[in-house]
């Protein structure tokens, strides 16, 4: 049995801003790394932005929208 997730339209709309900055910065990092190394490193980069920056990233991006939405 799969678990299911109830959200309102509003915590979707939170959900998917949050993937699509996220992932935004994923690709960012991606291509920088790739043009450092000269070629595509692929999921290698998304590794390494996922234990370099993913905590950092959630908590910035929480943080900011906590305050926009005080």
């Amino acid at each position: 049995m799969d678990p299911k997730i109830n959200l309102t339209p509003s915590e979707k709309m939170d959900l998917k801003k949050y993937l699509e900055n996220q992932n935004s910065e994923i690709q960012r990092h991606k291509w920088i790394e790739s043009e450092k190394a000269g070629k595509d490193l692929g999921v290698e980069a998304v590794i390494d932005w996922i234990k370099k920056y993913a905590d950092a990233f959630s908590e910035d991006y929480h943080d900011k929208n906590q305050s926009e939405s005080s």
